[in-house]
């Protein structure tokens, strides 16, 4: 009968000992190891820079504990971004990790992520992440609706996801020059879904153009603004 297991959580550390930023990759290790595989690896949450990954770690031996690479692969260039112990166990989908990795401003539209197990040397131990379209990522579309009630209007922006993972809440702000009129709450949208977001202003401002801006954590925050013209 298969173990039953916990999730276990590992951080992103500066701490040499756990990781070794910006160095040079290698290659996987040669020598002789228990069998591993990693047989899932995602992305579950982005957060900024961040990306929490989801991993499942097999090992047809006993549960044991076995380092753990995460590398960030944009062409012939690999950058090593995190490096730990994970537990690897005969379970089905592996043994389940969240591990949390800083991308530091890599370009997440064209980059990968690989997770290797480096002491086999199979292809069972690593597993490529795509970052494109991958987490969540934000935009506004579809059509303005701006509905005009005495001496207020009501603007609705329809906000999208078009990623692969249930967007984190956040703000949406619309200005008019330097001056604020509104900043409303962004629920968390699932992968696929839209969202209207509805918001007052006073119809004085009539004729004026108008910024709003998604102030989210996605994978790709360069298409979070929108101009429009208030009626």
């Amino acid at each position: 009968m298969l173990a039953r297991t916990l999730p276990v959580l590992l951080c992103l550390a500066a701490s040499p000992a756990l990781a070794d930023v910006g160095s040079t990759d290698t290659g996987l290790a040669t020598q002789a190891a228990p069998p591993l595989q990693i047989q899932d690896a995602g992305i579950t949450r982005v957060t900024g820079t961040s990306v929490e990954l989801g991993l499942g770690l097999y090992t047809q031996g006993e549960r044991s504990r076995h380092p753990v690479e995460v590398w960030f692969v944009e062409g012939n260039q690999r950058t090593k971004l995190w490096a730990g112990q994970g537990t690897f166990a005969a379970t089905r989908g592996g043994f389940r990790h969240a591990v949390t990795v800083d991308l530091r401003g890599r370009d997440l539209r064209r980059g990968r992520i690989e997770v290797v197990a480096p002491e086999c040397a199979t292809a069972a131990c690593k597993k490529r992440v795509a970052l494109s379209g991958g987490g969540a990522n934000l935009k506004f579309d579809g059509v303005d609706e701006i509905e005009r009630i005495g001496s207020e209007s009501r603007l609705t922006l329809q906000v999208a996801n078009s990623g692969s993972a249930t967007s984190g809440p956040c703000k949406l702000q619309v200005k008019v020059g330097n001056r604020r009129i509104a900043t409303v709450s962004v629920p968390a949208i699932a992968a696929g879904r839209r969202q209207p977001l509805t918001f007052k202003y006073p119809s004085n401002l009539g004729g004026q153009r108008y910024r709003a801006d998604l102030i989210c954590r996605d994978l790709v925050p360069a298409d979070n603004d929108k101009e429009g013209r208030l009626r």
